[in-house]
């Protein structure tokens, strides 16, 4: 597939349109939602439990070492990674709508019916 100078000049995500137009946009786009949906659930129930456990054992209801208290400070420390992780689905899914864009600029600019846009 050949590319012109103004089509590279448009975007560097213009070279990856090309060759993966048969990818549904609107199912990328709808797998990074849901993974992202998913992670801010996980990430909300994590860090109001462990902030809650860390809580209750920092003032002495439940005891520092027991059990509750070792999970509250797992919980509270595992809600970072999961943090990342909806950064990450949050950048993917910027990139999934740029090379929608991207397509859809390129149909109406070049006539490209390769690119297609569900």
């Amino acid at each position: 597939m050949e590319f012109t100078m103004k089509t590279i000049a448009i975007s560097p995500v213009v070279r990856g349109v090309g060759e993966g137009s048969e990818k549904s946009f609107l199912r990328i786009r709808r797998r990074w939602s849901t993974l992202l949906l998913i992670g801010t659930t996980a990430g909300i129930l994590t860090g109001l439990s462990g902030l809650i456990l860390a809580g209750a054992s920092l003032l002495r209801f439940i005891s520092p070492f027991s059990g509750l208290g070792i999970l509250g400070t797992v919980l509270l420390i595992s809600t970072f990674p999961v943090l990342i992780f909806q950064a990450h689905c949050l950048e993917r899914l910027e990139d999934a709508n740029r090379a929608e864009r991207v397509a859809s600029y390129r149909r109406l600019v070049y006539g490209d019916e390769t690119s297609s846009v569900d």
